[in-house]
């Protein structure tokens, strides 16, 4: 094959995929399973809803269910416990002012539920100081939903 006909079919593939883009609606690369309607955002329960005051222990990326993509979470110790708290995506968590480290006081708002057979937080709110960080409106709706990363 010569060259021009090389870059005339990598051209006509490059504008069908491009093409193929243009329609669709919100496009999760690197997301999939944090979707609004997904498995895992229903599994939020207002019903569940606590609030927890502790120290975090450490901050690390996870896929919280099989198949998802990247979000982030904390292990929180408090009087009582340490429970992993499920913040959102990394895409997300990670465009946010408030940035969660290891050592850090907060309070944490959110749904206690099983998530894989293990007890989580999925964080609606967390307050560290005089700051707070929302991640989930109370009633669950994920406050990344609609967002383009």
């Amino acid at each position: 094959m010569s060259k021009a006909w090389t870059w005339i079919l990598i051209g006509t593939m490059s504008l069908t995929t491009a093409a193929s883009r243009a329609d669709s609606p919100i496009q999760w690369r690197g997301s999939r399973g944090w979707e609004p309607e997904s498995a895992y955002c229903r599994l939020y329960d207002a019903k569940t809803v606590v609030t927890l005051l502790g120290t975090v222990q450490r901050v690390e990326k996870i896929t919280p269910m099989k198949g998802m993509g990247y979000g982030v979470h904390l292990i929180l110790k408090t009087d009582s416990e340490t429970i992993p708290v499920q913040l959102g995506p990394t895409w997300y968590v990670e465009k946010q002012p408030l940035q969660i480290q290891t050592g850090d006081v907060v309070e944490v708002t959110g749904s206690r539920v099983p998530c894989d057979g293990k007890p989580v937080i999925l964080a609606a709110l967390i307050k560290k100081g005089t700051e707070t960080v929302k991640y989930r409106e109370l009633k669950g709706t994920p406050a990344w939903a609609g967002q383009s990363h």
